[in-house]
């Protein structure tokens, strides 16, 4: 089990965060992605370029598609794009407020009327390799725990297979 150690670089941190999201703790996700945002500022030489963009991502996706709570998840879609980072991160919450969009329109709101869209959208975030974010970290913990997170998203949420 994957925690967040406070005095790890911001990096690790964020590897340990989604080491957390494969393992569906969504409350433990927001509250050390939280923890890891609020923390950011006051690493020495500031975060890595994108990272928090990633945390607010990550931290959405457990809202929405761990949690069904797409209320909270909306604001940090919104945050990422607003910060006009990685464009792919963008692409990915924009596609996440669609869904977002959709589940308000279904009676009840309910998480289980994600979009097979959606669930892609979802499993595309762990699948960025090539971002400049993961090859800093050497293409280390980070694109592992990534790799195996889109393997382990919510059963209600596993995107088509289309090999």
């Amino acid at each position: 089990m994957a925690e967040l150690n406070a005095s790890a670089d911001p990096l690790q941190r964020y590897s340990a965060l989604e080491q957390i999201y494969t393992e569906e703790r969504w409350s433990a996700v927001i509250e050390q992605g939280a923890l890891l945002l609020n923390d950011l500022p006051s690493f020495p030489g500031g975060a890595p370029e994108g990272l928090k963009e990633r945390v607010q991502l990550l931290i959405a996706h457990a809202h929405l598609y761990g949690l069904g709570q797409r209320d909270q998840a909306e604001p940090l879609y919104l945050a990422v794009i607003h910060a006009g980072g990685e464009p792919a991160l963008s692409q990915i919450a924009e596609e996440s407020l669609q869904q977002c969009a959709a589940m308000a329109a279904t009676p009840g709101g309910a998480a289980g009327a994600a979009s097979p869209a959606a669930a892609a959208a979802a499993a595309a975030f762990f699948a960025r390799s090539a971002s400049p974010l993961r090859r800093r970290a050497g293409g280390s913990s980070v694109t592992r725990a990534s790799a195996a997170a889109t393997q382990k998203m919510p059963q209600a949420y596993q995107a088509p297979s289309y090999a």
